[in-house]
């Protein structure tokens, strides 16, 4: 009630994840055991939090405090929890630090990547891998905007500082209505919003060996801003590095690395309204060079990508339970990756001089959104509705030479193609009963391709049971589509990324996915099972023999093939368990993922790169005390499946008829595609940290190793030699054994 003792409406009353809506009494009832947080919202009204709140049957009375302003951080942050059916994963910034990291910079991809429905085998991929799709398939949403991508140092950390963020909200199962413009699941960071009654200035600053960064804001009862930043730091271990990754004596590898981004956000209130702004930058640097000392072959690499986002957000707060949104969004993302390879030619047992090979790929992407949604909380049942046109342009762009050519630069053979699309949408959670919650959406989506315009029908639904204390059960079934195909070569060396539209020739991609869900809770326990099913169309693929020395319309006609199926299936188990002052995480994946195109491995199925039969994590996180903190956590994940059946490599051989050509000859594999698996990867980390609260603000001491045994987990295979000097293939990874110091100060 509020403080004139009258009830309160649909408050929204929440303990850890379970969140219920009170009535017209404004009483609530919820099923909870043992120490928890109880948080209490309602609108225009300061918010209740108690920690730690024992939930042991009692009647609770909570009063309200009025804000002085009609809208507060209530409303902004709160009003989008529905009826109990929850995303997959909710993470507060305070939960992604509980997260072990020895790296010494909590983030949420570390984080994400011990959930059972995120592969954990992409060290050196750029993005999020779930259930059977590439990282295109994974959309990453920053207060409702896409991003193409947002990796730093091949996945490791994410271009979200968590100072910046506020939560992070994984849908595997369910996403959003106005998410469905692409395949697989959905990553929505919220950054800050704080709003306070006062003026206020806090911030942070957090140094150690990966990077440096640095998080500042300021708030009012109607402004907030916030500004981020970082940069790397790993040129200051470049040493350490080359002498931890090169444990091979026949080979010489040197990688350099280096990133940073930056950020932006501005919330303002006006009466009933709140108009917002971000600014989005990233850039990453990455130099991969391998010499082999026996044959004197090497091989250069390097590769770069940067993004930019910039949007514009207006919200109406209409009240009765009405929200009105609009966005106004721009993103731009670019890649570009070089290769260059000497292979000596051999002549009479002689060597005669060298090949040199070079190969660049780049692709630019540009994306703009405009989206207007509504929303209506009544007691029993939330809606959203709305209306979404979305502009999509893609340039590839890639080059390859045989000669003494020296580097070259990719070849500018087309204008880029562009896909308009727009959608309608509206979605209803119901409550059908005490024990029983529905969802039920549809999605109207149309593009324009060079063929004409296309249409599709895209409906979702799910059903939540509570079938005892603490148990829960869920069913959910959806459609979707996306505009945007990712190609990738997968065979040896650093993978190059190509990213085309779709077109008449490329028809847009469809996906379905059904599964079971079940939960059980007690307290600070818990454990969830997933069982899925996911089919797949209108997928591309590279043809065996691929090469680039063509323009692009030329190669999507004559070495892609189009009109593949995908399938995946998969079971996820995770569980948590406290122990008093430790805690306890394991998460298990299995699931296979396959293709099949009429024109590839002889119609047959055939694996897909992130087939994922064995994928576990487990961390625990022991707090001695109130200042110091232990993590240990361990990865295992089968390795990834190339396809190296096609390659031609130079083969260490005198053969006199040769004459001055180079011998080539294939090297003797399987002939199935994708039928090479590289190793497992196995990983430790560890941690220790101790936490100090003065006056001043709150300072924060870690160290720790990233990948303690310095076991190279492989990310890729490339030819190499034997001590006889015969054709070998050969693992390599990218991150050997990094030890890492960081400091943390905060203040308020």
């Amino acid at each position: 009630m509020d403080s004139d003792s009258l009830p309160l409406v649909q408050a929204a009353v929440q303990v850890d994840d379970l969140v219920v809506f009170t009535n017209a009494l404004g009483q609530a009832t919820l099923l909870c055991e043992g120490a928890s947080v109880l948080k209490v919202f309602a609108e225009g009204h300061r918010s209740f939090l108690l920690d730690p709140f024992t939930c042991n049957g009692g009647t609770w009375t909570v009063t309200l405090t009025p804000l002085e302003i009609a809208i507060g951080e209530v409303v902004v942050e709160e009003a989008l929890e529905t009826n109990g059916v929850l995303s997959a994963t909710t993470m507060s910034a305070k939960d992604i630090e509980a997260v072990p990291s020895s790296t010494g910079i909590p983030d949420l991809l570390t984080s994400l990547k011990t959930t059972a429905s995120v592969g954990s085998n992409v060290e050196g991929q750029k993005g999020i891998v779930s259930r059977g799709g590439n990282y295109d398939q994974a959309s990453i949403r920053a207060d409702g905007f896409p991003l193409m991508n947002s990796t730093h140092l091949f996945g490791l950390l994410s271009m979200f500082p968590n100072s910046v963020v506020e939560r992070v909200e994984f849908y595997a199962n369910g996403k959003p209505i106005d998410c469905g413009a692409t395949l697989g699941s959905v990553i929505e960071v919220s950054y800050n919003e704080r709003f306070s009654s006062e003026k206020r200035h806090s911030g942070q600053f957090l140094s150690s060996v990966i990077a440096s960064e640095i998080q500042v804001e300021r708030s009012d009862k109607r402004s907030f801003f916030q500004f981020g930043g970082r940069r790397s730091n790993l040129e200051a271990v470049q040493g350490l590095i080359d002498k931890t990754i090169n444990t091979n004596s026949s080979s010489d590898i040197s990688a350099v690395y280096g990133f940073d981004d930056l950020s932006f956000k501005g919330s303002y209130l006006w009466g009933k309204h709140k108009i917002g702004t971000l600014f989005l930058a990233s850039r990453d640097r990455v130099k991969y060079d391998l010499e082999f000392a026996r044959s004197g072959r090497a091989s250069r690499n390097q590769t770069n990508w940067s993004n930019a986002l910039a949007g514009l957000t207006w919200k109406w707060f209409a009240g009765n339970g009405w929200n009105v949104e609009g966005r106004l969004g721009w993103n731009d993302y670019a890649s570009e990756l070089t290769r260059s390879r000497s292979e000596p030619i051999l002549l009479n047992g002689q060597n005669a001089g060298m090949l040199e090979s070079n190969a660049s790929f780049m692709s630019h992407i540009e994306t703009r959104q405009a989206t207007l949604q509504a929303e209506i909380n009544l007691e029993r049942v939330h809606s959203s509705f709305g209306v979404e046109w979305r502009s999509l342009w893609a340039h590839p762009r890639f080059q390859e030479t045989t000669g003494d050519e020296g580097s070259i630069e990719a070849k500018d053979a087309s204008a880029g193609s562009r896909v308009n699309s727009g959608a309608l949408f509206a979605e209803m959670d119901i409550k059908l009963s005490p024990a029983l919650d529905g969802q039920i959406g549809v999605r109207l989506a149309s593009w324009q391709l060079d063929k004409g315009r296309e249409g599709a029908w895209l409906p979702k639904g799910s059903l939540t049971w509570r079938l005892a204390e603490g148990h829960l059960l869920s069913f959910h079934s959806a459609l979707s589509t996306q505009a945007l195909h990712l190609l990738t070569l997968n065979d040896f060396g650093l993978v190059p990324e190509l990213w085309v539209a779709s077109s008449g020739a490329r028809p847009v991609e469809r996906s379905w996915q059904t599964g079971l869900r079940w939960q059980q809770s007690s307290g600070q326990n818990s454990t969830t099972v997933d069982v899925y099913l996911r089919g797949m169309s209108e997928l591309l693929a590279f043809k065996p023999g691929v090469t680039f020395d063509q323009d692009i319309e030329s190669l999507l006609a004559q070495d892609v093939v189009a009109e593949g199926l995908g399938a995946v299936y998969g079971l996820e188990i995770s569980k948590t368990h406290r122990w008093n002052d430790v805690k306890l995480d394991i998460a298990y994946t299995h699931g296979r993922s396959s293709r099949q195109f009429d024109d590839l491995n002889g119609g047959r199925p055939f694996p897909f790169t992130f087939d994922i039969r064995h994928d576990a994590t487990t961390s625990v996180q022991w707090n001695l005390n109130e200042r110091w903190e232990v993590t240990l956590m361990h990865v295992f994940s089968t390795g990834r499946w190339l396809n190296i059946s096609e390659e031609s490599v130079s083969f260490a051989m005198p053969n006199p008829s040769a004459s001055s050509s180079v011998v080539w000859t294939s090297y003797p594999v399987a002939d199935r595609r994708n039928s090479y698996q590289l190793g497992h990867i196995s990983r430790w980390d560890c941690s220790v940290s101790r936490t100090q609260i003065t006056a001043s603000g709150i300072w924060k001491a870690q160290c720790g190793v990233y990948n303690l045994t310095n076991r190279i987990n492989p990310y890729a295979a490339i030819w190499s030699e034997n001590d006889k000097g015969d054709p070998v293939i050969e693992e390599i990874g990218l991150i050997p054994l990094l030890p890492n110091v960081s400091f943390k100060y905060a203040w308020n």
